[in-house]
C-alpha cells in the first residue's frame, strides 16, 4: 500500500498494481491546511502562508488583521529579488529569506518549484525552533504539489 495524487487528491492505501483505494481519502488542499495549522500552533507564529512563486495564494492560516493576498504577493517578490541578486553575485539562491522588524520577522522558504512558505513571527519568538519547523514544512509542501 502507497500514497497516490490523482486530479488533486491525495489517496491513502492505494494498491497500486489493482488500483483499489481505502476509503482514507485527503485532498492536497486539506494536507496543505493541516501542516499550516501545524506550523499556526507553535508559540509566536502569527500567520503562514503558501503561494505560488508568481504571488497567488494557496493556502493560509493565521490572523483576520494580516492580509494573506498581500502577504503571499511581496513574499513572491521578496524571492525574485532575492533570487536575482543572489544569480547576478553568481552565489547559490538563497536557502531563505527573513525579514525583521522591531514587531514582527517573516522567514520564507522555497517550498520545491511550485510554492513558496511565508511564516510571520512574534519578534521575540524563538527562531531556531521555527526555522526547523519551517524546513521541515517546506519539505512536504513540495512532496504535496
Amino acid at each position: 500500500m502507497e500514497s497516490v495524487v490523482r486530479s488533486g487528491i491525495l489517496y491513502k492505501g492505494v494498491d497500486v498494481k489493482s488500483g483499489h483505494y481505502n476509503i482514507e481519502m485527503e485532498s492536497v488542499k486539506e494536507n496543505l491546511e493541516k501542516l499550516l495549522g501545524s506550523l499556526s500552533v507553535i508559540k509566536g507564529v502569527k500567520a503562514a502562508a503558501i503561494g505560488s512563486p508568481d504571488g497567488l495564494i494557496i493556502s493560509y492560516q493565521g490572523s483576520q488583521t494580516v492580509q494573506d493576498d498581500v502577504l503571499v504577493a511581496m513574499t513572491a517578490t521578496m524571492v525574485r529579488s532575492a533570487e536575482g541578486a543572489t544569480e547576478s553575485l553568481k552565489e547559490s539562491l538563497p536557502e531563505r529569506l527573513i525579514l525583521e522588524t522591531k514587531q514582527s520577522k517573516m522567514i520564507v522558504k522555497r517550498a520545491g518549484p511550485k510554492a513558496l512558505l511565508s511564516v510571520l513571527i512574534d519578534a521575540e519568538a524563538d527562531l531556531g525552533l521555527i526555522l526547523l519547523k519551517v524546513d521541515t514544512a517546506a519539505e512536504k509542501v513540495a512532496k504535496l504539489l
